[in-house]
């Protein structure tokens, strides 16, 4: 007994305006290959735009962890928190529980 497994792909119809020269080319080349024009769009557009979709969630990432951590910081500015004055010495001592180093 053989089994197929097929994936179902839910297309999203859309309209793209090309120059003549790239519409000659992307007829040529689904012609040689025998995919359609649609088909081939879709492969040259995947790779590169997943590739920048991953930057720009990298970027918005470390923008928005930069933008929490201030805005936390003027928060605790603004109760008059404040925080160890070793805590560049002895940070091991505040986030592990290691011996206290002495100035």
């Amino acid at each position: 007994m053989e089994v197929v497994y097929h994936i179902v792909y839910m297309l999203q119809r859309t309209q793209i305006m090309l120059d003549q020269n790239t519409k000659t080319d992307l007829e040529l080349l689904s012609q040689a290959t025998g995919k359609s024009i649609s088909l081939l769009i879709r492969e040259y557009l995947s790779t590169p735009i997943k590739k920048e979709r991953r930057k720009v969630l990298k970027n918005k990432a470390k923008v928005n962890t930069a933008k929490v951590m201030l805005e936390m910081a003027k928060r605790a500015e603004q109760l008059g928190l404040g925080g160890p004055r070793d805590l560049a010495i002895n940070h091991d001592y505040y986030l592990y529980g290691a011996p206290k180093v002495e100035k």
